[in-house]
């Protein structure tokens, strides 16, 4: 009979963890990050009515909302690799910028691996949990509800820094010795065919820029410094908005209110032709919105070509509380399988007050207020169902410069997986 106040539980680890502690450069997994975030996933799931008092510490929620529930993680770390997140940008890990700026020197940065074992060759953590309470409530115990929750969450979540790009995965292999089915309930997820967890980082990032930013691959001439673009593929974001929702996104504002952004050069780089779109570059920014915030906010940006930084403030309205951070809603889940990498797209919903708010954005000098979309215009899981169905994306025709090149080959590879998950 195994022990009521005891759940001993098995992580597997896939791609790597990235912490600051350069004073403890073996830390791996720490139950002062899970835990909390595992309280507030049950909290949120059950609801505070079905909470027992007796099951939180203290009897009820703190003054910051937080419900600490009565029980002790441990999380053991005995083997961990760690390795240094070089300052060189060619070798730095894909979307992890940490390594630059002066602050480096004093804060080094490592990618972390845990293994279950002393010969290292069992990726994961061994981990405890010490109920401290074992009352019932409609007919469950603490015990009861965490057993049940614990393979959901550790699917559902990332840990460490970049953890929404795929660092940081860990997944449930046991539960009180007992092998957990991983059958994961992900809408979208791709495969990618190699074992490099490096490799599995690099796709999402390409996949990402392919719906936010977009992606303008080159090279500049040593002695000239003239950029020869070797690759661009028009972010399928300002195509959606542009061609379904008849709106603009923020960059050409921001590039000709705080850029100095010429109109001839304005024609130049957003004129945009294929078989299946097309734009007109002269288009006024009435109809603008602050779009590709919509998938994270980012307070600031270097614009590099330009030599600027530009800032976004929130401008709160009534007694709306400010909007310092909103983190990206779509969080890739990188799941290391026999044949390479499965990446599962998960979805979280955006806060309303993040719909139709305004921000400040400036160059230091000069400034311009922009607001979000309204709930109408953008809504995350309808752009994606747009983008990924063939008849408004054709991928295999939507590149202007690098056609049918290995990062080409991969985005037609990728987008073919998702097309045939789309549900009506």
């Amino acid at each position: 009979m195994s022990n009521p106040h005891i759940i001993r539980f098995t992580l597997k680890q896939h791609t790597p963890l990235i912490h600051f502690q350069s004073q403890q450069a073996y830390a791996g997994l720490r139950a002062t990050e899970v835990k909390p975030k595992f309280d507030r996933f049950i909290l949120e799931r059950l609801g505070a009515a079905n909470i027992l008092p007796t099951w939180i510490q203290g009897g009820k929620k703190k003054t910051n909302g937080a419900v600490p529930l009565r029980y002790k993680m441990i999380i053991s770390n005995q083997y961990v690799k760690a390795k240094t997140i070089e300052r060189d940008r060619k070798s730095a890990p894909p979307m992890f910028f940490g390594n630059m700026g002066d602050e480096y020197e004093n804060q080094l940065k490592f990618l972390s691996w845990s293994f279950q074992d002393s010969q290292m060759t069992l990726t994961g953590v061994n981990c405890t949990i010490l109920l401290l309470n074992n009352d019932e409530m409609n007919g469950k115990t603490l015990k009861q509800i965490i057993e049940e929750n614990l393979e959901i969450f550790f699917f559902l979540n990332n840990f460490g820094t970049r953890q929404s790009k795929g660092y940081g995965s860990f997944s449930c292999y046991s539960i009180n010795e007992n092998v957990v089915s991983n059958n994961y309930p992900s809408q979208y997820h791709f495969t990618v065919p190699d074992s490099n967890p490096i490799e599995a980082l690099n796709k999402i990032n390409l996949f990402y820029r392919s719906i936010r930013s977009g992606i303008h691959d080159g090279r500049a001439d040593r002695d000239t410094r003239e950029f020869t673009t070797t690759f661009y593929f028009k972010s399928l974001l300002f195509i959606y908005l542009n061609t379904f929702k008849n709106l603009k996104w923020e960059k050409r504002a921001i590039k000709e209110k705080l850029l100095n952004w010429h109109q001839s050069f304005q024609q130049q780089k957003d004129s945009w032709n294929s078989a299946n779109q097309s734009f007109d570059a002269n288009k006024n920014n009435s109809n603008a919105v602050l779009a590709r915030d919509m998938l994270g906010l980012s307070s600031e940006q270097q614009w590099k070509s330009y030599g600027k930084k530009i800032s976004k403030e929130h401008i709160p309205m009534n007694e709306q509380i400010k909007i310092d951070r909103f983190k990206s809603p779509i969080t890739f889940k990188p799941i290391k399988t026999n044949n390479g990498y499965d990446i599962h797209i998960i979805l979280q919903q955006i806060p309303n007050a993040m719909y139709s708010t305004s921000f400040n954005i400036s160059n230091g000098r000069d400034h311009f207020q922009i607001n979000t979309p309204n709930s109408f215009q953008f809504s995350l899981p309808d752009f994606l169902r747009w983008i990924f169905n063939p008849i408004n994306i054709d991928i295999t025709k939507h590149v202007t410069t690098g056609a049918n090149n290995n990062t080409h080959q991969t985005l037609i590879g990728i987008y073919s997986q998702l097309a045939k998950q789309i549900k009506p």
